[in-house]
């Protein structure tokens, strides 16, 4: 079924295949239309055949593929959208002024973090070379983040999901490998299965804004960094 939307040959094609942006939003279209048009439709034929037919299934018969698309937006498309912390913004606070001497002011305890979880050897007085030298995959940034999440919560903090984190992990990517362990990957791609330092200082900071954030203002988005960097020094 997930070939059939992507418009892929099951015969010749794997569910790896890769997609322009364009087919993603035809994707889309389809993935709304088989939900809640044509399954609908067959909800509808088999509650006639019980003789069960309802009002709201009279109206949902005649749903258009725009008002499909929109439900499908609105329900799942929307709320993730909405948790997930603005790229730009959140980069552009990262390299003004007062976000560098901040990264600075915490650029040890960072560094300890990074090793700790990518499980390279941390010596202070090589700090450059220690951080070159690690990487993190999903699973070791997942375990950071779990102890991130749990560290010191309060009930007014938000809860974070497995999705979360992945997203988090995807966004702080960079298009380009810039470590040697990344850079022997043999696949062009292969290389944002893994985090560098700098994309974990950019994760820590959108794990901030996420968990502590209450509007996407650039303010707002110092002090949740600031928030995330007291928790991890604590």
């Amino acid at each position: 079924m997930i070939l059939h939307f992507f418009g892929a040959d099951s015969k010749t094609t794997n569910i790896h295949s890769e997609i322009a942006i364009w087919e993603f939003f035809v994707s889309c279209i389809k993935i709304a239309v088989y939900k809640y048009i044509t399954l609908t439709k067959k909800e509808i034929m088999a509650r006639k055949k019980k003789g069960r037919q309802t009002l709201h299934s009279t109206a949902s018969s005649s749903r258009t593929c725009s008002e499909a698309l929109s439900m499908l937006y609105d329900e799942h498309l929307k709320p993730v959208l909405d948790r997930l912390p603005a790229s730009a913004a959140i980069k552009a606070t990262l390299g003004s002024e007062e976000g560098l001497l901040l990264l600075h002011e915490h650029l040890v305890i960072l560094s300890r973090t990074f090793c700790k979880y990518s499980e390279t050897p941390f010596d202070s007085d090589a700090l450059d070379d220690c951080i070159l030298a690690g990487v993190l995959n999903v699973k070791q940034f997942s375990a950071f983040a779990a102890d991130f999440e749990f560290l010191g919560m309060s009930r007014s903090e938000k809860n974070m999901t497995l999705k979360d984190l992945r997203q988090v992990f995807s966004a702080s990517q960079q298009d380009q490998a810039s470590n040697e362990a990344e850079t022997q990957l043999e696949d062009d791609n292969d290389h944002q299965e893994l985090m560098v330092f700098p994309e974990f200082v950019e994760a820590v900071a959108r794990l901030g804004v996420l968990k502590y954030a209450t509007s996407d203002d650039d303010e707002k988005h110092m002090v949740s960094i600031q928030m995330a960097l007291d928790r991890i020094k604590n």
